[in-house]
């Protein structure tokens, strides 16, 4: 997309990193209080136009350069809606499927 490769291989994998830890705490706090099946189609709706946004902004970005920031913005949105829904979710619906005895 145009960014350079110091850029791209340090500060925006640190960044991104960070949103990914961050964004899992909610999803923990949330996961009791609004149910799975609402957080997890909530977080592929979220994914979903995260990742059609990020298709346009990319393709927006070969005639203007600077949309290629928006593309960056939509995927960190998506890692948002993955880190606070399907990341953690999952994990507990493994547990739970399974009885106890």
């Amino acid at each position: 997309m145009g960014f350079d490769k110091a850029s791209s291989s340090t500060t925006l994998v640190i960044i991104n990193s960070a949103v990914n830890v961050i964004a899992t705490i909610p999803g923990m706090y949330l996961i009791e209080r609004m149910g799975r099946k609402k957080l997890l189609i909530m977080g592929g709706f979220g994914m979903g136009i995260s990742q059609y946004m990020v298709c346009i902004f990319v393709g927006l970005s070969k005639t203007r350069p600077q949309y290629s920031y928006g593309a960056v913005i939509f995927m960190y949105s998506f890692i948002v809606f993955f880190s606070a829904t399907w990341g953690p979710i999952v994990w507990v619906y493994c547990a739970e499927i399974f009885p106890l005895r």
